[in-house]
């Protein structure tokens, strides 16, 4: 089962894994390299979680996601992409 813990704790460590892998490739490196960071998203992993208000943490629709995803692709950047935006303030 996966818990809270389990989530945030994977979310931190792929964000370490991105910023050192960014590092290493250096900045005249060709590969970019492009971090998701969603909140809570309308997928099975978060069916039956209660929001406590949608404004504050609004649901993420995928198909949205994917746009960020492939317009970065297509533009060629690398960074983190947070969905919704102010995840990256959290």
């Amino acid at each position: 089962m996966l818990t809270e813990a389990t989530y945030s704790t994977s979310k931190a460590a792929l964000l370490s894994m991105h910023e050192s892998l960014t590092a290493e490739l250096g900045l005249s490196s060709p590969i970019k390299t492009t971090l998701v960071v969603a909140g809570q998203m309308y997928t099975p992993l978060f069916y039956g979680v209660e929001t406590p208000n949608t404004f504050i943490a609004p649901i993420v629709e995928p198909l949205d996601v994917a746009r960020q995803v492939v317009q970065a692709i297509e533009n060629r950047q690398g960074g983190e992409i947070y969905a919704p935006w102010y995840v990256g303030y959290m």
